[in-house]
């Protein structure tokens, strides 16, 4: 059997498994609830972050929430100015840093927290993670703790809480219900975004896992090993190791063919050579 008699015979293999239609619907209304939540975020964010990603910074969020502030307080309220002045000076620090700043910093960086960074120098002043690797006797207690992150922990909840313990001080004082209620709702939406962005980056791991996972059963099944196969069975990919087992097959014979008949490339060389 020649060899453009197999190339038609080749299987096809379903290179990408796409994500069922309650996945896609998932994704969706995440996406309209991320939308929501972070315009939202955006009211406290540059009071409570610095050294934002280009990209990631809320142009939009903070015009929209100047023009609400604006009718709410009016233009002369120190709040109104505080929020403003403080965006300009980010939005300014984004631009120095691409202008004169060598080094890369990612342009979807959500900022680094200011409550963070005082924690943080205080736990390494008094050596306190160390002292309490120390106090906890169990291994798997250490193991837990040492991936532990304390910057994920002040963006999810010091932040939002802290947010909204100082706005409930300043603004329920005034008696001025609509205004306490619109600070809440920043804190919440902080909250949330904090939550979604959590899960985004743990779908993103998960997603690089299992394509390290396919890779490997791929590379197994291609060899000729068992266990490739039985890990994709495992993985509940069936289809995708029966395709991928055929193309297997047809490659084995293909290389087969190759070694008795020279492919066309070949002949085309060998046909240019005898022109010179």
């Amino acid at each position: 059997m020649s060899a453009s008699t197999k190339q038609e015979e080749k299987p096809k293999i379903q290179y990408h498994i796409e994500d069922s239609f309650d996945i896609k619907v998932t994704k969706f209304i995440i996406g309209i609830i991320t939308f929501i939540v972070r315009g939202l975020a955006w009211g406290a964010l540059p009071f409570l972050r610095f050294h934002f990603g280009e990209r990631a910074f809320g142009w939009i969020f903070i015009v929209i929430f100047g023009v609400v502030l604006n009718d709410i307080f009016g233009l002369s309220s120190p709040f109104v100015v505080a929020y403003m002045l403080v965006s300009v000076l980010h939005g300014l620090h984004i631009i120095y840093r691409r202008v004169f700043n060598d080094k890369p910093w990612h342009s979807y960086h959500e900022g680094i927290s200011f409550i963070y960074l005082i924690l943080e120098s205080l736990v390494s002043r008094f050596n306190l993670r160390q002292k309490t690797r120390e106090i906890l006797a169990n291994q798997q207690l250490r193991h837990a703790f040492d991936r532990y992150s304390l910057e994920g922990f002040c963006c999810m909840f010091l932040d939002p809480l802290i947010f909204f313990l100082v706005v409930s001080l300043i603004f329920n004082l005034s008696n001025d219900n609509l205004v306490y209620y619109i600070m809440v709702s920043i804190s919440v939406g902080l909250f949330v975004y904090e939550l979604i962005l959590s899960f985004n980056d743990r779908m993103f791991i998960l997603d690089n896992r299992d394509s390290m996972i396919m890779a490997n059963a791929v590379a197994s099944i291609m060899v000729g090993e068992e266990k490739g196969a039985n890990v994709m069975q495992s993985q509940g990919v069936r289809k995708s190791t029966q395709q991928i087992l055929a193309v297997s097959n047809y490659t084995a014979n293909v290389d087969s063919v190759k070694k008795e008949q020279p492919i066309d490339d070949e002949l085309e060389a060998l046909r240019g050579q005898q022109k010179l």
